[in-house]
């Protein structure tokens, strides 16, 4: 399994050194947060994004604005909080497909409802549901359930499974990732405030959904990038627009106009 970490403080050299040094090898994935959450943490930037990716680091970012009582409400509630997702995760440059984890925390009672405005707003925007979650959560377990039967999106969201061996400790247990009412977990957290607390240890599956750093071909001079259907539809509508333009133009003078 592949060793990573989350933190509610900036990542630095010296936190990237630290944690490496307490974990005695480097984290392959770090996770930072596109808001405050309430004051607990810091947001990512995009110099820590380039700072992980230097190191060789893939970068998850999670949504942690919702509370206990967005959470509990509907699936508008749902859509809203992943279009503000998906607006923080844009501004830093995250890539779509990309993964953002939902954080619904173990006190919480989320409603099936939220969980499918959540999922199926970042779907339709182009990236990844996924949720938080504690193994021990009977109210998101149930949540889950019947978001599953209902939505797509939220049967094939990834979960993040925080399931704690231990606080404080800056061991690295093997794979045993609890899952959620049969639900395998992806990611797992499994201990809290290691290095001194300025992490957490978590370990994944794959990397797959992650912003991966970039590869030496992509950053080599010269280097082809592959097109952006997007960019590529854009680039097909301006030059569609300009003729038509270009068409009315002709129009007009010779019937006259100015």
């Amino acid at each position: 399994m592949l060793l990573g970490v989350d933190s509610a403080s900036p990542v630095t050299p010296a936190l990237f050194d630290q944690a490496t040094a307490a974990l005695k090898q480097a984290p392959r994935w770090w996770a930072r947060y596109l808001r405050s959450g309430g004051g607990a943490a810091t947001p990512v930037t995009r110099a820590e994004v380039d700072l992980l990716h230097a190191r060789g680091c893939a970068v998850l970012l999670v949504w942690n604005h919702a509370g206990a009582r967005d959470v509990a409400e509907g699936r508008p509630t749902g859509a809203v909080q992943a279009a503000l997702a998906v607006e923080d995760a844009r501004r830093i440059g995250y890539p779509a497909g990309c993964m953002i984890p939902g954080d619904i925390e173990a006190p919480w009672h989320p409603t099936a409802e939220y969980l499918v405005g959540y999922a199926e707003g970042l779907a339709q925007a182009g990236y990844s549901p996924a949720f938080y979650a504690a193994s021990g959560s009977v109210a998101f377990a149930d949540a889950l359930r019947v978001a599953s039967a209902a939505s797509a999106a939220v049967a094939g969201a990834p979960l993040w499974v925080a399931a704690w061996e231990g606080a404080g400790g800056d061991t690295v247990p093997p794979w045993r990732a609890q899952s959620i009412d049969g639900v395998p977990a992806r990611l797992w957290q499994a201990v809290g405030s290691a290095d001194g607390g300025r992490v957490d240890v978590d370990e994944a599956a794959a990397l797959q959904g992650m912003w991966l750093p970039p590869t030496p071909a992509q950053d080599a001079p010269g280097h082809a990038q592959a097109p952006d259907p997007a960019q590529q539809a854009l680039a097909r509508l301006g030059s569609a627009l300009g003729a038509a333009q270009t068409a009315y133009d002709a129009l007009r003078r010779a019937m006259g106009g100015a």
